[in-house]
């Protein structure tokens, strides 16, 4: 069999980031702004043979496909880099690690650099440089981007065989998924 499938769902319901104090609530909002697009597919197949009366095969698979995309989060973002539109579900926003630093990197750091607070007098050897998203020297929320694997799998995938003989049967089922994570990363 093979399935296909794509839906655009509409008015979701999602907090609102913000509401003007002048409209007399000073409360988390929930709104039907939300908009989002799911894709995908999914194949899978079956052969089952009575070789006799006392033996029997099967085997059996299966891949499946998903895709989503925020298309609107009714969501101000101060930076382009942060907007959840045209991002994958499920991602977190964080800081993009660029390589870990050099005592020699250090040196010849401006004396404004700063990460997370810390000038560079704080800074050692080995400790993860961040990317300056915004360019102004130093590490803070602004820098935070989408990054990761999304916490919903976007390929799952399985195989499955089964014997019996006579009064003995054996089976098994593998299965898996691809390009998801359940960590949760660091946020300052």
């Amino acid at each position: 069999t093979l399935d296909y499938y794509w839906e655009r769902r509409k008015d979701i319901l999602i907090q609102r980031s913000s509401l003007p104090r002048m409209a007399g609530f000073d409360a988390s909002i929930y709104a039907n702004m939300g908009e989002m697009e799911n894709k995908g597919f999914e194949i899978s197949g079956e052969y089952s043979k009575q070789i006799n009366k006392d033996l029997f095969i099967s085997a059996r698979g299966n891949f499946t496909f998903t895709r989503n995309t925020v298309l609107k989060d009714g969501k101000y973002y101060a930076y382009p880099w942060q907007d959840y539109k045209g991002v994958r579900y499920g991602l977190t926003l964080g800081y993009k690690a660029m390589h870990l630093f050099s005592q020699e990197e250090l040196d010849n750091m401006p004396e404004y650099y700063e990460q997370f607070s810390m000038d560079k007098t704080q800074l050692r050897p080995g400790d993860i440089r961040y990317e300056d998203l915004n360019d102004d020297g130093k590490i803070t929320e602004a820098d935070r981007t989408w990054i990761g694997d999304p916490s919903m799998p976007e390929l799952v995938y399985g195989f499955g065989a089964s014997l019996k003989y006579k009064g003995f049967d054996f089976s098994f089922l593998l299965q898996g998924a691809v390009s998801y994570t359940h960590l949760t990363l660091p946020t300052n």
